[in-house]
Order: structure tokens, then sequence, then C-alpha cells
């Protein structure tokens, strides 16, 4: 993740997990104008309930491929 968070060609970073792995990925990407897309694959995914992303991974990954990238605090 650091590597591609220093590479102004980056277009997207996919975090695939639960909240700690979120807030891992979150963390790392902060700071820059990288997007992160959320793959739900925790025990409870609330951040991904709080944003409002579907669950379901097809759903989640159309999301991410079609979606709008907005700001969140971190």
């Amino acid at each position: 993740i650091h590597r591609h968070s220093q590479n102004e060609n980056t277009g997207v970073v996919v975090a695939a997990g639960g909240d700690g792995t979120l807030n891992a990925v979150a963390t790392k990407l902060k700071n820059t104008s990288i997007p992160m897309g959320i793959l739900p694959l925790g025990t409870f995914n609330y951040v991904a309930k709080v944003l409002e992303i579907p669950l379901d991974l097809l759903e989640a990954a159309e999301v991410i491929a079609t979606g709008k990238p907005r700001s969140v605090h971190v």
C-alpha cells in the first residue's frame, strides 16, 4: 500500500476485509488523493454499513467501478 500511495498514477486502491483492514488501508491513504474502494469481507462490516456500501460482493464491486468518490473522516 505504501508503494502505491507514493505513485501519482495509482487509480484506486481496493480494500477487501473488515473494519480493521479498512482502517489500516485508509490510514495509509490519508493525505493522498487516491480513492479507496471497499469490498466488505469482515464479520460486522460497520464501516460498509455506515457508508451504505452493499454487503453483496458483486454489488460492492459495481459501486467501486461506477460509483463516485466521496470524502470520509479517518
